[in-house]
């Protein structure tokens, strides 16, 4: 039953490359009417971005998410509320989510952070109560109020452990940012999200809220507005503050950074076009996604880098970063790598990106398209 919860939840929280960012709008458009005629409790911002990133799954999955949510809702209830109360060992300035690399050091200087793991959470009485006066304003969306649940018991553990005020998330794309938000107000804390990956439109991360979203640059501030987020909006990018040293590379060298979930014929595109360019001179190795490392098998001939590999050590590694779409196109651009966007393996999948204000959309320095690379050579 996880395993179908969680493949069920990750078909709406990831980019629906089926549609076009056309037929998305139309659906976004329908959604801010609808969104017009409740008040402005960030609750229900949480409940139009659960409706915008479910909006084209079939009534039987909707149905089967909201069983299966009904049934997780209790189980972690269960588990949070009867958790081992943590006392107070410190004070701490923040209380952050995933990796404090997303984090510029301008943001973070002078500040005392704490890292709070994925399964830290607590629930206390009045959080309980909390959750039953949202599943009134939801309607009783199991599948709604459990990924809230979740996500209020790591902030309430947060606050009694290490006494903090300020919450740094990243989850734009979680439907319960709107309830989160609620939550942090009810409690005197402030929220903040930070953008962690490459964004376009999308009705993912449609109608998310925080008190602030920092993005990258004014190009995806306009994203987000577009996607009616309800945040302050400010802008902060943490990679235009680091530095490597890009004399180290070997001439002619290419890292390929596959996104985990090629198709057979996209596979042998790739073997194709990675002929063609040995064939020109250069020499190709493989980087498979952290999440979905299994793609380079198909490749086997190639060599494979290691996922461990520090990041920025493959940046200065090699001459050119290669990717058909990924974070780690605009993070190498943005240190100042040369980066060759694919898009000949799934020319589609180019199409889909430009409509949806994808940044290697306009010409860019040190970027170029894998096509007009090999003419060029």
């Amino acid at each position: 039953m996880l395993k179908g919860y969680k493949k069920l939840k990750q078909q709406f929280v990831t980019v629906n490359w089926n549609k076009s960012w056309k037929e998305e709008n139309q659906i976004l458009n329908k959604l801010i009417e609808q969104r017009a005629r409740y008040n402005s409790d960030s609750v229900y911002d949480s409940l139009f971005q659960f409706r915008a990133q479910t909006y084209n799954l079939s009534f039987f999955y909707k149905l089967l998410l909201w069983v299966i949510s009904f049934f997780g809702f209790f189980v972690l209830l269960v588990k949070y509320a009867f958790a081992k109360r943590e006392l107070n060992v410190d004070s701490y300035d923040v209380a952050y989510f995933y990796s404090d690399t997303i984090f510029s050091d301008s943001l973070k200087r002078d500040k005392k952070l704490v890292f709070i793991k994925p399964n830290d959470g607590k629930l206390l009485p009045n959080d309980i109560i909390f959750l039953l006066k949202t599943a009134f304003k939801i309607k009783f969306n199991f599948s709604l109020l459990s990924i809230a649940l979740f996500r209020v018991a790591q902030v309430r553990y947060a606050v009694n452990k290490y006494n903090t005020k300020d919450i740094w998330v990243n989850m734009e794309y979680s439907a319960s940012s709107g309830i989160v938000k609620r939550f942090c107000h009810e409690n005197g804390l402030v929220i903040s999200n930070f953008m962690h990956g490459e964004k376009v439109l999308s009705l993912r991360d449609a109608f998310c809220s925080f008190d602030k979203m920092y993005v990258w640059s004014e190009r995806y501030r306009e994203i987000f507005l577009t996607l009616q987020c309800k945040s302050e909006i400010c802008i902060s990018n943490p990679w235009l503050e680091r530095q490597i040293n890009l004399s180290l590379f070997k001439p002619n060298s290419i890292c390929y950074f596959l996104k985990g979930i090629e198709s057979d014929v996209e596979i042998m595109i790739l073997r194709e076009l990675f002929t063609q360019l040995e064939k020109l001179g250069f020499s190709i190795e493989l980087k498979d996604h952290p999440r979905q490392n299994n793609t380079s098998a198909k490749l086997d001939e190639y060599k494979v880098i290691d996922n461990k590999t520090d990041l920025f050590e493959i940046f200065s590694k090699y001459e050119f970063i290669m990717a058909q779409f990924s974070t780690v196109l605009t993070q190498a651009w943005h240190l100042g790598c040369k980066i060759i966007v694919d898009d000949l393996s799934n020319k589609d999948l180019v199409f889909k990106l430009m409509e949806r204000k994808y940044i290697f959309s306009l010409e860019r320095e040190n970027a170029v398209l894998l096509s007009t690379f090999i003419d060029s050579n």
